[in-house]
């Protein structure tokens, strides 16, 4: 998780060649108890509200976030 002047978001290093990757997108709601699917292929984590908080879950590879 980072976070900076557009919110928090959620980015991956490369162990490779130590390249960032954000999956997803800036928001003003907090992230945290970021966890790995078993089979790597989600992250899971939860969010602060406004309006709720949630857990929510997004591919490893970025695209569409979605309440779990």
């Amino acid at each position: 998780m980072v976070r900076d002047a557009g919110g928090y978001s959620i980015v991956l290093k490369s162990l490779a060649d130590n390249s960032l990757a954000q999956i997803k997108p800036p928001s003003p709601r907090y992230i945290y108890d970021l966890r790995w699917s078993k089979d790597g292929t989600e992250i899971y984590f939860e969010q602060s509200g406004p309006p709720v908080a949630g857990l929510y879950a997004i591919s490893s590879k970025g695209g569409p976030v979605r309440e779990v």
